[in-house]
């Protein structure tokens, strides 16, 4: 019987219990809701039973023991609560079972190490206790007496966030046949254990967001089959390996203490195109590092101590992210990187930058994103980036910009946030600036802009709210600050504010009244 993804809802019944002979019940993403019947534990029969993605709640039935024949068993994705029940280890033909993501708690039942044929395993989104059972490490553990290699064919090993502490069992290791191993966002600490040395068949290994400690180990590239690794979020110290794994394609130490250079080479002998290491304590320079990256479409090296310039060979790799937010990097913008055939995000804010930025900033024009604050950037913002049509974010944000807003700024007609604030910039706000009918923030604050505010500034701000491409989600924001604007408040700013439901009329009088008293006091002072 399968009925999956429907519009079912109601409760399972008990008279399902009648269907003696049924071998396959699949009943997926609906809307079922109530306890699971005690009766289902009387289909003998079952093979197959896929429940997952409904809002089923309560415990899992003890009758569930009576379930010899299982083969599949998969109840993820619901409201399902209590502890596992102890009977799980009748279900000796499992080969793959999926209890992520629902509420359950308590320890995970050592009677699961008793499930010799399991192949898949999810626990993972639940609040669990306590560490993995010392059955399911015995079940790797050669020593052990007959039956040896309980658990021995477990391909996927999937425990994200399901509780646990303790440290990573060693005995794990003796799962030659492990391919993916995903311990994310659990409290396991201590360091990875060496003997995972010996899992030369893991693909997908994932630790973020645990306690771990110690140096990444150098053995790691005897995992010559790796295509992801993270081992972000943790406490992991010492320099970075070589990663020669000839099909690694993603890898990730975020938020750990690592310190030293990254090394010459990184990407020497593998195919990455992911490498994440942002908010560690690396140094030196980036002169030559990446210079044989040829496959790296995403680098992310914010927050950490690096310096030197901006390579130039940069521009010639396949980038589409390029994140060196918040180092030491000085000298000028290249003008090889406005070059690039690729990126479509840059961002460079918090380091010591200067120049000025170059008129070739609009030959990117398929960027999406750039942020390049509080720099020291001088002169004026030039006319060619109005060829950047692509823009959603364009943040400027404190540096010594000057001159005008250029015209063709309004040009870029996605721009979802545009912030220009804390800079010298002077003149009129333009009324072009009513073609950006997508703009939701709009930071001019800390300028010396002068005249009347224009009326079509809130164009964009009457809009249904909506995701500026991929990576905010604005509700609506206008600061023009500390500038020399003058006259009228345009009307459309209340409406901004009815728009957006943050002010009451009784609030937006109050601020109304004060905002005209600050911008007296300002003329009288000018």
């Amino acid at each position: 019987m399968v009925l999956d993804k429907n519009l079912l809802d109601g409760q399972l019944s008990p008279a399902i219990g009648q269907l003696q002979h049924l071998t396959k019940l699949s009943i997926s993403m609906n809307s079922i809701s109530g306890g699971l019947p005690t009766e289902l534990g009387s289909l003998q029969n079952l093979e197959f039973l896929d429940l997952h993605m409904n809002t089923l709640n309560g415990s899992i039935p003890a009758a569930f023991r009576n379930l010899s024949r299982l083969l599949h068993l998969d109840l993820s994705q619901n409201n399902l609560s209590g502890s596992l029940f102890s009977g799980i280890s009748s279900l000796v033909n499992l080969l793959t079972l999926d209890l992520s993501s629902n509420s359950f708690v308590g320890p995970i039942p050592r009677e699961i190490g008793q499930l010799e044929n399991l192949q898949l395993l999810l626990l993972g989104q639940n609040t669990f206790t306590g560490s993995i059972p010392e059955e399911m490490e015995n079940n790797f553990n050669a020593e052990l007496p007959p039956p040896i290699g309980r658990l021995g064919n477990l391909t996927q090993l999937i425990a994200k966030g399901a509780g646990l502490k303790g440290s990573i069992p060693k005995e794990l290791s003796n799962g030659k046949k492990l391919s993916l191993i995903n311990l994310s966002f659990n409290a396991f600490t201590g360091s990875i254990p060496e003997e995972f040395a010996a899992l030369e068949a893991v693909m997908a290994f994932s630790v973020e967001g645990n306690k771990l400690s110690g140096n990444i180990p150098d053995w790691i590239r005897n995992w010559a089959n790796a295509r992801s690794m993270s081992l972000a979020q943790n406490f992991f110290t010492g320099l970075l390996p070589l990663l020669p794994l000839q099909h690694l394609f993603s890898f990730s130490a975020a938020s750990n203490l690592l310190s030293g250079s990254v090394p010459a080479g990184i990407c020497q002998d593998n195919s990455l195109r992911s490498l994440i290491l942002h908010d560690n304590d690396l140094t030196g320079s980036i002169e030559e590092t990446f210079i044989g990256c040829t496959n790296l479409t995403e680098l992310n090296l914010l927050g950490n101590h690096l310096h030197g310039e901006i390579p130039r060979y940069l521009a010639k790799l396949p980038l589409v992210t390029l994140e060196l937010s918040v180092n030491n990097f000085t000298g000028m913008l290249p003008e090889s990187l406005w070059g690039s055939s690729t990126l479509l995000q840059i961002s460079l804010s918090n380091n010591q930058i200067t120049g000025q930025i170059p008129h070739s900033i609009g030959r990117l024009s398929s960027l999406q994103r750039l942020q390049i604050d509080n720099n020291y950037l001088e002169g004026p913002i030039p006319q060619s980036i109005g060829s950047l049509r692509n823009l959603t974010i364009l943040s400027l944000r404190g540096n010594g910009l000057s001159g005008n807003i250029p015209i063709e700024l309004f040009n870029c007609r996605n721009l979802a946030m545009l912030d220009l604030s804390s800079n010298n910039l002077s003149g009129h706000i333009p009324r072009a600036i009513s073609k950006l009918a997508m703009l939701n923030s709009l930071i001019l604050s800390y300028n010396q802009l002068s005249g009347a505010i224009p009326a079509e500034i809130c164009v964009g701000f009457e809009n249904e709210v909506h995701p500026d491409s991929e990576f905010v989600q604005h509700k609506g924001l206008l600061d023009l600050s500390y500038n020399r604007l003058t006259g009228q408040i345009p009307t459309a700013i209340k409406k901004l504010f009815y728009a957006d439901g943050a002010k009451s009329a009784r609030q937006f009088t109050e601020w109304h009244h004060s905002f005209r008293a600050w911008l007296a006091d300002k003329s009288n002072n000018h």
